[in-house]
């Protein structure tokens, strides 16, 4: 039986990751279609602004490419790990929900006879 339900274990790991990992690929996949359609636009861009060739490789390749990059894998992993941990604004909404009492029961006043 141990065997049984380390085989269930293991399907329902993978039926819980499959679709996290679909799913970063996908974010990846439409980043690097983004780089590939905005690439040769970007360079043609720059050669009618006449930029000197090797700014304008520096410019492309360098920042345009690797803030691309970066943004994609940023993405892709936060796609990949969504539902595990709850957003900013949820623990914003928590933190601030903790604070509110309500008015004429604040602590450092003392009641009207």
């Amino acid at each position: 039986m141990p065997d049984a339900t380390r085989l269930s274990a293991l399907t329902d790991l993978v039926a819980t990751f499959l679709p996290r990992l679909v799913a970063a690929v996908a974010v990846l996949a439409a980043f690097w279609l983004l780089l590939r359609v905005t690439l040769p636009l970007l360079r043609r861009l720059l050669g009618r602004a006449r930029l000197v060739p090797a700014l304008r490789e520096m410019l492309v390749d360098g920042l345009y490419k690797g803030s691309v990059l970066v943004i994609a894998v940023i993405t892709g992993t936060a796609r990949s790990r969504s539902g595990t941990t709850s957003s900013p604004r949820d623990a914003t909404a928590r933190s601030r929900k903790s604070r509110c009492v309500p008015l004429g029961s604040e602590p450092w006043t003392t009641p009207s006879s």
